[in-house]
């Protein structure tokens, strides 16, 4: 493998990386959402935008990492210095659908044991609550992490999508 092939997977991988981190930035900002159309302050707006503005350079940088990165390596030169072929006899797109299926186990293995304490929250709530005037139980965690379980699951899935859609829009722009 070419020290080129080398740093353009590693790229991929720190995209996808930070597509995950973008996955998990959304729902925050989601929650803000009821309290700026509540309570419109200037301090919630500011904190609203400067979500948005991280969640836009997320985007950006996930966008670079995956679809551009023969252009970051040449733009940074990250090849000079290497002359020598590395010796590793696997494929682009296998060490790409490694990944994917790894970062997707890691958002599984993330989100499984916040799901089971929300379960158990929930079970609390209604056990404090019997006999008493009933509380009301928040879902928007339980739901934030069943679909990151779901979204993990999806990555491991449906890997070789994700990796030949990567390489359909890479080869594409190049």
């Amino acid at each position: 493998m070419s020290p080129r092939n080398l740093f353009n997977v590693v790229l991929k991988i720190m995209g996808i990386l930070f597509l995950k981190y973008t996955i998990e930035l959304a729902p925050q900002f989601l929650q803000l959402v009821p309290y700026i159309k509540d309570t419109p302050t200037f301090d919630m707006i500011c904190i609203a935008s400067s979500l948005i503005a991280v969640l836009v350079i997320y985007l950006a940088f996930t966008y670079m990492l995956i679809f551009k990165s023969d252009y970051l390596i040449t733009k940074l030169k990250l090849t000079s210095g290497f002359d020598e072929i590395i010796p590793i006899n696997a494929d682009r797109k296998t060490i790409i659908g490694i990944s994917v299926i790894i970062i997707g186990g890691l958002v599984v293995i993330d989100s499984v044991p916040l799901l089971f304490k929300q379960v158990y929250n929930y079970y609390l709530s209604m056990q404090i609550s019997q006999g008493m005037a009933k509380t009301k139980y928040d879902v928007q965690y339980f739901i934030l992490y069943t679909s990151k379980i779901i979204i993990g699951l999806l990555l491991m899935g449906e890997q070789k999508r994700i990796t030949n859609l990567i390489y359909k829009y890479t080869d594409k722009s190049n």
